[in-house]
């Protein structure tokens, strides 16, 4: 699209002169980025994750976190998709667009039956990193409270991907009580 220059804050080399001709003042080009992002939430549902201290559940925490994003991120026209993991991976559903996908992700969080064992981060990352598409954004999200064993596979991961992770506690992860 095309707007007034203005000349201070545009910079001088994106006015469109034939444009600014036929109009009869300076016009800049506007652009409009065009991405097509693709977001991979990794979600801990072991059975910590059915714990909590306060009103809601670390579950219930996530599951809007998740879903709150996903509905950002495919209003905005991109892909999103999950992974659910335990002690194995329970659930995948790779990134597609649409409320379709929005749907499968908040019905897979709200499902109970998806949630158990322990949380094990080194086997859902390896999974991750064989499987997933290269350039994706990864969103890790996790209490952490089971650990890394080793911090290679996070490295490898984040080479791969653009990672960032969540820690979701709880007040009683911090101090055990009396």
């Amino acid at each position: 699209d095309y707007r007034i220059y203005n000349p201070g804050s545009d910079d001088a080399s994106r006015i469109d002169w034939k444009a600014s001709k036929r109009v009869g003042s300076m016009m800049v080009k506007e652009f409009v980025e065009e991405r097509n992002l693709e977001i991979l939430f990794m979600v801990d549902v072991s059975s910590q994750m059915l714990t909590g201290s306060t009103k809601k559940l670390k579950a219930e925490y996530i599951a809007e976190l998740v879903s709150t994003l996903s509905q950002s991120v495919l209003a905005a026209g991109d892909s999103v998709g999950f992974v659910l993991f335990s002690d194995k991976i329970i659930k995948e559903n790779w990134p597609k667009q649409g409320m379709a996908q929005f749907y499968s992700i908040t019905k897979s969080l709200s499902d109970v039956s998806n949630y158990g064992g322990y949380g094990d981060i080194n086997n859902a990352l390896e999974y991750v990193f064989r499987k997933g598409s290269e350039g994706s954004l990864v969103i890790l999200v996790s209490d952490f409270i089971y650990g890394l064993e080793s911090e290679k596979m996070l490295k490898l991961v984040a080479k791969k991907f653009d990672l960032i992770s969540v820690m979701v506690r709880d007040p009683r992860d911090m101090t055990l009580p009396e």
